[in-house]
C-alpha cells in the first residue's frame, strides 16, 4: 500500500504535484510528483511545494540475510536491519539490552534465546544510521557456523519480526538512502563475482568512486559550458563576459568515449570468454589443453579418437577468466 500525506500549498500541472519527497528511499528529492505517489520521480522544484510522505513496503521495514556461505564453518556472519531491527533484535537477545540506545560501530558479546531456550553465544556489532552500510539502523550477528545454529537464528528472525532480504537488497538501500552512487553498487556485485585478481583490482577501483569521480569531472565541465550558453541566449546584447569554451566541450568528449571503451575490456575481465580448441585428430588439442592448464587432465596418445567427449577447465589468462573446452578430433 502506498500513502500520501500532502501538508502546505499544493501546485497542480498537467497531473503533476509539486513537492519534497520525505519519504523512505527519497528523502531530501526536490520536485515534481504525478499525483500516483507510486510513480514519484524528481525534476525541477517549483515555488510552491508540499511535503510528500510516501511510504512503500520494503523501502525500510526490518530484513535480514545470511552474509556467508550456508556451508559448515567456524564462523557465520548475519546481517540485519531497517526500521526497528535494533529493537526486535534486542528481544531475541538474553537481557533484552536496548541495542537502540547503543552507540554504533560498537560490539557486544551476549547470548541468542528463543523464549528461555539459549540459542548461540554471538557477537552483535551495533550500526546506527547514517553511518552504516545501508544507511539505516542495523547490526552484524557474529555466530558459530554449524548448520543448526544457523537455521535456527535465522528463524528466530523470521518469527521476530524481520523479513529475508532479497538478492542485493541491502546495496540497492544504501543506493536508495544515498550511500553509493550506481557505479560503486554495481562494483559491489563485480568484486563479489570476481573470478580473477585483475577483475578483483577493476572492480575495487569502481568501489572507491574511480568512475564516479570521472563522471562528475565531466558533469560540472558540461554545467560550466551550459551556463555559458544560456547566458549568450538571454542576454546577447549584454557584456556579460560568458563564452562556449570548445576545448571543453571536446575534453569532455574525449573522457565520455574514453570511458566508453572500458565498458567492453571491463566485461572481458568481469565475465570472461570461452575457448574451444577444435581440429583434427592427434593435432595437439590435448596436448595444448593440458599444457596451459599445467596438469594432466586430458588423455594423450598416438592412438587416434582417445578423446571421445569434450573436456573443460577454467584458467587465468593475463586476468582473464577463461572457460576452455577440449574437444573431439574431427
Amino acid at each position: 500500500m502506498v500513502s500520501a500525506e500532502i501538508v502546505k500549498k499544493v501546485q497542480n500541472s498537467d497531473g503533476m504535484v509539486a513537492g519534497r519527497a520525505g519519504g523512505a528511499g527519497l528523502s531530501g528529492m526536490e520536485g515534481a510528483y504525478p499525483e500516483d505517489p507510486a510513480r514519484a520521480i524528481a525534476c525541477a522544484p517549483a515555488p510552491a511545494f508540499a511535503i510528500l510522505t510516501i511510504v512503500q513496503p520494503g523501502l525500510d521495514d526490518p530484513m535480514f540475510a545470511l552474509a556467508t556461505p550456508f556451508a559448515p564453518s567456524a564462523l557465520a556472519v548475519i546481517r540485519a536491519s531497517g526500521r526497528g531491527s535494533l529493537g526486535l533484535l534486542a528481544a531475541v537477545l538474553r537481557g533484552r539490552p536496548d541495542l537502540e540506545q547503543m552507540r554504533g560501530h560498537t560490539l557486544h558479546r551476549t547470548v541468542i534465546v528463543d523464549g528461555d531456550e539459549p540459542v548461540d553465544e554471538v557477537l552483535v556489532a551495533v550500526y546506527r544510521a547514517p553511518r552504516s552500510y545501508t544507511g539505516e539502523d542495523g547490526a552484524e550477528i557474529t555466530c558459530h557456523g554449524s548448520l543448526p545454529v544457523i537455521r535456527r537464528i535465522l528463524s528466530l528472525l523470521a518469527r521476530s519480526g524481520f523479513r529475508e532480504a532479497g538478492p542485493g537488497e541491502f546495496t540497492q538501500r544504501a543506493f536508495l538512502n544515498g550511500r553509493m552512487d550506481l557505479t560503486r553498487a554495481e562494483a559491489v556485485n563485480e568484486i563479489v563475482r570476481a573470478r580473477t585478481d585483475r577483475a578483483r583490482s577493476l572492480a575495487l577501483q569502481r568501489l572507491s568512486g574511480a568512475i564516479q569521480r570521472k563522471i562528475e569531472a565531466v558533469r560540472d565541465d558540461l554545467l560550466g559550458v551550459l551556463a555559458a550558453l544560456e547566458a549568450c541566449l538571454d542576454y546577447p546584447e549584454e557584456d556579460h563576459g560568458a563564452a562556449v569554451d570548445a576545448a571543453v566541450l571536446d575534453r569532455s568528449t574525449k573522457a565520455l568515449e574514453g570511458l566508453a571503451r572500458t565498458c567492453a575490456r571491463g566485461r572481458l575481465y568481469q565475465e570472461g570468454v570461452s575457448v574451444v580448441l577444435a581440429g583434427a585428430t592427434n593435432s595437439g588439442k590435448s596436448s595444448l589443453f593440458n599444457l596451459l592448464l599445467k596438469q594432466d587432465r586430458a588423455i594423450v596418445s598416438e592412438v587416434h579418437g582417445t578423446t571421445r567427449d569434450w573436456l573443460e577447465a577454467g584458467i587465468d589468462i593475463e586476468g582473464i577468466p577463461v572457460r576452455l573446452f577440449d574437444t573431439a578430433g574431427t
